[in-house]
């Protein structure tokens, strides 16, 4: 009985966030992702500062740390 159901968290779920496909959906390259998050854990809020986006959206992209 895994919790969520099927398919929840997605392939390696609790791994590293695809920062590709993060990336793609916020607009930016990979490499302004990576930086702005720095190293783990991530600072989601500085983060969606560096970039110009809501931490909402950041959060959608990327997942909960």
């Amino acid at each position: 009985p895994g919790a969520g159901g099927p398919g929840a968290g997605g392939p390696g779920a609790g791994g590293p966030p695809d920062l590709a496909a993060a990336a793609a959906t916020l607009g930016v390259s990979v490499a302004e992702l990576a930086r702005a998050l720095g190293p783990p854990p991530p600072n989601l809020p500085a983060a969606a500062q560096i970039l110009g986006v809501s931490l909402a959206e950041l959060e959608a992209a990327v997942g909960p740390p």
